[in-house]
């Protein structure tokens, strides 16, 4: 069942964005580095425009014209995260509610009948967020938050009056190692991730094995430069 495509009361997203300020505090370093990073590391003057005009500024506070979006750092937390808004009825965009409407030429909430509500757009590929971006997501007002990956590719979806509110949680790499290492292990639902053999490998040998692999390359500093 889909939900009207309308955009949401002022008291709605306020109340939303009141919820989400909460975590926001826990990545909040996100929006420093956001701030800064294109004018110290990038030097790139698109990708720095876009920064400074897209994506709302250190401490300043959330208006109903942003939208949060989460910066999902592989095995950091960012499943339950998905999970715990949408328990929320907080209407989500993620991957979820593009199955079966990849062709959709307009934005719209889908709603199924636990109550769980997506957009119907994928904001966890790149392609998908060109589509997104296309599709209006950020000028709709219709996500109470935006799940990706991709920071440097997310914040071309929005503009100077419909910005991003950039948060994040974040895991010790030593953790999120750990936690990989015994993720792909059973994960036959990833593809070329799923990799079972390591059930019979010590987590010490495949650290001395393949270091790259392991550690994701400074998954991170990648995902943040594109």
């Amino acid at each position: 069942m889909n939900a009207p495509s309308s955009k949401k009361s002022s008291s709605e997203r306020r109340k939303r964005n009141a919820v989400i300020a909460i975590f926001a505090l826990v990545g909040s370093t996100l929006l420093l580095f956001a701030d800064v990073a294109p004018r110290r590391i990038l030097h790139i003057a698109d990708y720095e425009h876009n920064f400074e005009h897209n994506v709302v500024a250190w401490l300043r506070p959330v208006t109903d014209n942003d939208t949060p979006v989460y910066w999902h750092v592989p095995k950091s937390g960012g499943t339950s995260m998905k999970l715990y808004y949408s328990c929320m009825g907080l209407a989500t965009a993620s991957e979820v509610g593009v199955d079966g409407h990849d062709k959709d030429e307009t934005i719209e909430v889908l709603e199924n009948w636990h109550g769980i509500k997506n957009i119907n757009v994928d904001t966890t590929t790149k392609e998908g967020l060109i589509r997104a971006g296309k599709l209006g997501l950020a000028e709709s007002g219709l996500a109470d938050v935006v799940f990706t990956s991709y920071p440097s590719e997310a914040v071309d979806i929005f503009n100077p009056i419909n910005k991003g509110a950039f948060f994040s949680l974040f895991r010790h790499p030593n953790e999120r190692t750990v936690s990989l290492f015994y993720f792909i292990q059973i994960a036959s639902w990833q593809g070329k991730t799923y990799t079972p053999h390591l059930k019979n490998m010590k987590l010490e040998d495949w650290l001395r094995k393949d270091r790259v692999k392991c550690t994701q390359g400074n998954v991170m500093t990648r995902l943040l430069i594109g």
